[in-house]
């Protein structure tokens, strides 16, 4: 019998463009709760048999945000038929969702964020990391309003800090980048604010900083609201640090490891695709959210990583514990599967 996995995170419903909630998502945030309800292997994924043109179908699971493009654009241009994949993309509304269908075998392939995969290892999920979907970019920042008192990191101190879910990867990497810049993080105050909210919210004064990815980092920009911390997770690790990533399931890497391997590839070539041309990369991003072209086109561009920076998981992970969202060390020994490409100790 195949088993059920539930798979909880605290969510926060967000759009894609500020004023419009025409397409939704879900961040993963806070603690991840898995129960197996039914023992057992996870079945394996309904289009991963062997079609009769020699294609294999591998099903992806996906969130309609920035990232993934570089996967998606890849698809568009055959990468992944060339190395003998036919990729369904299912489109996902929530990390947990993609999480929970990964482990039960609904989805041979998911995408995440660095921090809820960790959550995941330390609750138990049998995942591997498989090949880098972002990295940092210098395309989101903590910013602060024109007028704000806020001139340097320095002055956040008590600060009300809008992130669109609390103990999310925004959370760790803001605490982290401030504490690497001798400020005391402790004395935050972080707030549940969707991204089409965060700039009125941080306009009417109901918070003093807020974390915006693109498309809202451009527009943040072009508002003159002053960036304090540029890419937070940059400061503590670098740029070229891993942020999101696909992953897969022990148990499909058991059955279908050739298939595994040819997604890596085919993926590492669609990233160093996507990074070489980013206006189309715009029009990819145009054609699956509800940004408009020229919104896409004048967003900074991402970096679409062709190695998992194993220093992320690390330093992710400590940052979790000393925050207190994790209780002990997760064992992230095992997390990144051993074939794909790596970098850092």
């Amino acid at each position: 019998m195949s088993p059920q996995v539930v798979v909880t995170f605290a969510t926060t419903p967000t759009g894609l463009e500020s004023g419009t909630m025409q397409r939704r998502i879900f961040v993963a945030a806070a603690a991840l709760a898995i129960t197996s309800l039914v023992a057992g292997c996870a079945t394996e994924a309904t289009g991963t048999a062997d079609g009769a043109d020699g294609t294999t179908t591998v099903t992806v699971g996906l969130l309609p945000i920035v990232p993934t493009a570089g996967f998606r654009l890849g698809v568009e241009k055959g990468f992944f038929k060339d190395e003998g994949l036919d990729i369904k993309i299912a489109e996902a509304q929530s990390g947990a969702a993609v999480m929970a269908s990964v482990v039960s075998g609904e989805y041979d392939v998911g995408f995440a964020a660095v921090v809820p995969q960790i959550q995941a290892v330390e609750q138990g999920l049998p995942i591997k990391v498989i090949g880098t979907a972002s990295s940092v970019s210098n395309n989101a920042g903590l910013f602060v309003a024109p007028d704000s008192p806020i001139k340097s990191p320095a002055d956040l101190k008590g600060a009300r800090i809008g992130v669109v879910a609390l103990k999310s990867i925004d959370e760790v990497t803001i605490r982290g980048a401030a504490d690497h810049l001798g400020v005391d993080s402790s004395t935050f105050q972080f707030v549940s604010v969707p991204f089409p909210e965060m700039l009125p919210a941080l306009e009417a004064g109901r918070v003093d900083a807020v974390e915006l990815p693109e498309p809202f980092y451009t527009a943040a920009l072009s508002k003159g609201h002053r960036e304090i911390i540029q890419e937070p997770m940059g400061v503590f690790l670098g740029d070229g640090a891993t942020n999101s990533s696909f992953f897969t399931s022990d148990s499909h890497i058991a059955k279908k490891k050739n298939v595994v391997d040819s997604f890596i590839r085919a993926l590492e070539r669609s990233n160093e695709y996507a990074t070489k041309n980013p206006q189309e990369v715009a029009k990819t991003v145009s054609a699956y959210t509800s940004i408009s072209s020229d919104t896409a086109e004048k967003m900074v561009p991402t970096v679409f990583g062709t190695t998992v920076t194993t220093e992320s998981y690390e330093a992710l992970g400590e940052l979790m514990v000393r925050y207190g969202i994790l209780s002990a060390d997760p064992n992230l020994s095992n997390l990144i599967y051993e074939d794909a490409s790596q970098g850092g100790s």
